[in-house]
């Protein structure tokens, strides 16, 4: 591992250092000694407290002071609809090689305007206030807190005795749903259903249409939404009604959301009415808790706690589990969209997605999202720092936290020998052998195991497979490792799959199966989802499974070809099989077919080998794939043929060779070095393990040690 610039490699994680002198950044100032962080000033609203943020260190996990009503101590206010850059720091003449997966962690809020009222109060006093950033001036008739009823957090809730109890706040813009996006959501605690009961409303004129209201409906527990821009009908929304009535005498979590033109209702975080509906909800005088206006007299009865309305924000879009604990009056909500990744004087714009944090920020940990870095992109000496442009799209001020580092899956790091970001997320330092036959047709249940930067003369035992097998294959990700068992003494065609934590030595563990039995199959990953390519049959099918997940594997699609005896290799994103046949037929081919591993879909043709090959050996280093030994009818061999996996062409000679000519071998990688263990010559199976380094042509391979025994078809896979 080595050191970004300015940055620490630890336990997994690239951790950038904050800016070191807030509260007042320099606009275009490069801070080179001192932080990660470059920024562009123009946007940002002065404020925000300073010193480095506090971090964890262990693993993934962060800490930050975002977890407050008042809001960060770091960081800097944005305006509304404005736009900020930030750069982070990279090493001067970096090749970013291959696709590399990255968690960039912001930590923000954003006010929010409407109104907030909590439970928590002196009991039996009418002095009940409001929590929201506007400090909305509420008039209270009889309701009171009450110690009776209090959810588990609180000491009080609120009691409407279903007389003439009331809280009120004055008409304000806060309070002005019109035709924006909003949340009224509330704990509610229903004491009598002899009657229609408001629990919300701004109802205030003629007839007592005009507005919104929402009621708890007499003997049936249900709720029922309105909302009218006249009072003459409900024409927006007339009477939406729950699926699932409020459970009587307990605390139910009720929600009224807008996003769009669709309404819902949610009866404890569940969706339980939805109708697309157009209109603006007019301003109408004061907005009504515990009445549906000042219309009417369906007083609500019972006890009520952190009642919440957000004008311009739908906090919910699908079912959700209720915050367990005050709330507030904040967004922690925000939108990054048209970022910019780029170096100075070499453009790059990327699409990195935006992900709006909806809800509750109770850890403080911001909004998150993917930046996924191109192939081939070079930052040169004169430009090591990398912009990252953020823009405001809420409409409303947020703070924007300096405590921004990104959040790397294990084993990603920069090669400072060679200046190669690689996309290791999917590889890792140790190399597992398992299975496999000699002298055939016996097969073996052992695994074993290598650590693939250093050389040693013999493996160390990992534990054992279910049964024997042989003819598989194996992928990984984030830590864990799966393995097809292909064929078994008593089940040629075998569908099982079965799992190991790579870091831990042990027994595997059941992990489900294939859509359907076969052996001599190929296998790639993306760190999270993980493809079986085509196997005995021969077939085209492709399967897919969610590496973090047990399950039976799911259809993914179809090769361009039927093939046995295939061999993969990934750069993370995109998949490429490699020849294959049928062992009974002379249908032996060269193809290369390639698979987005993240989509859905067929195979497509990649090119083609530089001859007909089956029982190949690929692996790569998250750029380049090297296929090394293969059977060609007649013939082994120990050549060893290259791709650049990002563009689609035919093999090149990688012009150097293994020790021996091989075949029926298997190969890992750790991102750089490729290892090639056991296989088959003309004559007799071996134990050899041999290793060449990916990135450089004209290499032969070099002995690294030896198998337990020897073997061949056995079944491969690296990580940590």
């Amino acid at each position: 591992m080595a050191n970004l610039k300015n940055s620490t490699v630890a336990d997994g994680t690239i951790e950038l250092p904050d800016h070191g002198s807030a509260p007042s950044p320099t606009a275009g100032a490069l801070y080179a000694n001192t932080t990660s962080l470059y920024w562009e000033d123009n946007d940002l609203v002065s404020g925000g407290g300073g010193g480095a943020a506090d971090k964890s260190t262990a693993g993934n996990a962060i800490a930050n002071s975002a977890s407050t009503d008042a809001g960060p101590s770091q960081g800097y206010r944005m305006h509304p609809n404005a736009s900020t850059t930030l750069g982070i720091i990279a090493k001067a003449n970096t090749f970013m090689h291959g696709t590399f997966y990255n968690e960039l962690v912001l930590a923000g809020d954003v006010e929010a305007p409407g109104l907030y009222i909590r439970g928590e109060g002196t009991d039996d006093s009418t002095s009940i206030t409001e929590q929201g950033p506007t400090g909305h001036t509420l008039t209270v008739t009889g309701a009171k807190y009450e110690n009776t009823k209090s959810l588990p957090w609180s000491t009080t809730s609120i009691l409407f005795d279903g007389s003439d109890d009331v809280i009120t706040a004055a008409s304000h813009p806060d309070l002005t749903l019109g035709v924006g996006d909003f949340t009224v959501e509330a704990w509610v605690y229903p004491d009598d259903r002899s009657g229609d009961m408001g629990i919300f409303g701004t109802c205030n004129t003629g007839a007592g249409r005009k507005g919104i209201r929402l009621y708890h409906k007499n003997s049936t527990g249900l709720l029922q939404l309105y909302a009218s821009t006249t009072d003459s009908s409900n024409d927006i929304v007339d009477g939406l009604t729950s699926q699932v009535a409020l459970t009587e005498a307990a605390f139910n979590h009720v929600a009224v959301t807008r996003v769009g033109s669709l309404f819902t209702i949610y009866v404890n975080g569940k969706a339980s009415a939805q109708t697309l509906a157009g209109g603006s909800i007019p301003e109408n005088g004061a907005f009504h808790i515990g009445k549906p206006g000042s219309v009417g007299t369906d007083v609500f009865d019972g006890y009520m706690a952190e009642f919440r309305l957000t004008k311009g924000m739908t906090r919910y879009t699908g079912n959700f589990t209720p915050a367990q604990g005050y709330l507030s009056a904040r967004m922690a909500s925000f939108a990054i969209d048209a970022t910019t990744f780029h170096s100075t004087d070499s453009p790059r714009t990327l699409d990195i997605g935006s992900r709006d944090r909806l809800g509750e920020d109770t850890t403080g940990d911001g909004g998150h999202c993917q930046v996924i870095f191109d192939n081939n992109y070079t930052i040169n000496s004169t430009s090591y720092m990398i912009p990252l442009t953020f823009r405001n799209t809420s409409g409303h001020e947020f703070s924007l936290n300096y405590n921004i580092w990104p959040r790397a899956l294990a084993n990603t790091y920069m090669d400072d020998t060679n200046p190669v970001f690689t996309a290791s997320a999917f590889y890792g330092n140790r190399g597992v052998f398992a299975g496999g036959s000699e002298p055939s047709p016996a097969m073996r249940n052992i695994m074993e195991f290598v650590t693939i930067s250093t050389a040693a003369e013999s493996t160390t035992d990992f534990g054992d497979l279910s049964a024997a097998a042989q003819a598989g294959s194996g992928l990984s990700g984030n830590g864990r490792g799966i393995f097809h068992l292909g064929e078994a003494p008593t089940d040629s065609t075998s569908e099982t799959l079965e799992f190991i934590t790579i870091a831990s030595t042990g027994n595997v563990t059941d992990f489900g199966d294939l859509q359907s039995g076969r052996n001599s199959t190929g296998a790639a990953s993306d760190s999270v989802r993980g493809l079986f390519v085509k196997g005995s049959g021969p077939v085209d099918t492709i399967d897919f499974v969610t590496i973090s997940t047990t399950s039976n594997a799911r259809d993914f699609g179809e090769g361009t070809k039927a093939n046995d005896g295939p061999g993969c290799a990934s750069n993370g994103s995109r998949a490429l099989s490699f020849g294959g046949s049928s062992p009974s037929s002379p249908d032996i081919t060269n193809i290369i077919d390639y698979m987005t591993i993240g989509t859905l879909g067929n195979a497509i043709d990649f090119g083609d080998l530089l001859q007909i090959a089956y029982y190949v050996s690929p692996t790569s280093d998250g750029s380049r794939a090297v296929v090394a030994g293969y059977d060609t009818p007649g013939t082994k061999s120990n050549d060893i043929y290259y791709v650049n996996i990002s563009v689609a062409s035919n093999a090149i000679d990688f012009d150097g060779e293994l020790t021996r000519i091989n075949t029926r071998s298997t190969a890992v990688s750790n991102g750089s070095r490729a290892v090639v263990a056991g296989g088959a010559t003309p004559t007799a199976s071996v134990d050899t393990i041999d290793y060449f380094p990916i990135g450089v042509t004209g290499t032969d391979a070099v002995d690294f040690g030896e198998l337990a025994q020897a073997t061949k078809q056995n079944m491969s896979l690296s990580g940590d």
